[in-house]
């Protein structure tokens, strides 16, 4: 059902089209839980682009504002590490967005048709590359918006699509047009409403809002109720499950069970199909976590309370004097 309403997006601007889906519902797909290489490109191909490019665009277009996103869960684990704020990390992270998204956009044109891509489209991709990056840079500056840190993701992916949207209609552009649309398509919007088919992530947002902009329950979630974890001597990771967006994304799944009812074979497949892939993800996440700590800890006197006493001697240390 969303993949029809997303074929309709944007007929008379190949650009702008691009940049809606590929970058902006790619990226808001993304930061709440969902794989724009996995939805992304059917509807790509709705939209008579080639296999390569229906696959290319969306691992592409969400890349900056997502990597960026995606930060998010590093920097609670840096802000942990180092005692500095969520805010503090942010602030100098997000200076990287304008050039990092707006390069990742000229890049999508560039895949479709090359350079003639990009002087044909270069209006849509800037519009998609700053004003999510804006976005991003307003919620980490103004401190009436730094609440919502964790869901710039989120919050970037919309902007863009509704930055474009108003880009098309200055334009004097058709926003929608559902003459591409095939039976399937049609079928599944008689069989659902969009709301409905949304209500699994709209429910996601308004739980992530709730437990970051409403204060006590914030402190409750992420402070009181940290749940630490002492991995090595004198190292405590807070593991804050009560307040982890996945934990969220979870309930979101199940209380939308109510909402979209699905059959008794929808949620064996879906079982199934869940109980043979999610494994592989867990496991590596949790590897990339263990080497993460076990860099951060290498070099440290046990003696003097599993602090790192020569920093030539730390990996993240000597990689990130490397890097410099």
């Amino acid at each position: 059902r969303i993949t029809a309403f997303i074929k309709t997006l944007a007929p008379d601007d190949q650009a702008a089209q691009t940049m809606i889906v590929g970058n902006g519902a790619g990226t808001t797909l993304v930061s709440i839980g969902a794989t724009p290489v996995a939805i992304l490109p059917p509807i790509f191909k709705g939209l008579g682009y080639s296999d390569f490019l229906a696959i290319a665009l969306p691992a592409v277009g969400f890349l900056g504002l997502d990597a960026y996103g995606m930060l998010a869960i590093c920097m609670v684990a840096v802000s942990d590490l180092t005692g500095l704020s969520v805010i503090e990390i942010n602030k100098i992270v997000v200076l990287f967005l304008p050039v990092v998204s707006t390069l990742c956009a000229f890049l999508m044109l560039y895949l479709v048709d090359k350079w003639k891509g990009v002087r044909n489209g270069w209006m849509p991709a800037l519009i998609a590359g700053l004003s999510g990056s804006i976005a991003c840079i307003l919620i980490a500056y103004v401190p009436a918006l730094q609440g919502a840190v964790l869901l710039s993701g989120i919050i970037g992916g919309v902007v863009v699509m509704l930055a474009e949207m108003a880009y098309l209609k200055i334009r004097g552009y058709r926003l929608f047009d559902d003459s591409k649309l095939d039976e399937a398509d049609r079928a599944s919007m008689d069989r659902m409403g969009l709301a409905k088919a949304l209500s699994p992530w709209i429910l996601m947002i308004v739980f992530l809002c709730a437990t970051n902009f409403i204060q006590p329950l914030y402190d409750l979630l992420a402070n009181t109720l940290a749940c630490p974890v002492e991995v090595l001597p004198g190292f405590v990771v807070k593991t804050r499950p009560l307040w982890n967006a996945y934990t969220w994304a979870l309930v979101a799944t199940v209380l939308s069970f109510a909402i979209i009812r699905p059959t008794k074979d929808q949620m064996g497949a879906t079982l199934h199909k869940f109980g043979k892939s999610a494994p592989k993800p867990m496991i590596a996440v949790c590897l990339f976590y263990a080497i993460g700590i076990l860099m951060t800890k290498t070099g440290v006197d046990p003696t003097a309370g599993w602090v790192v006493a020569d920093p030539m001697n730390n990996m993240i240390s000597v990689m990130a004097e490397a890097s410099v």
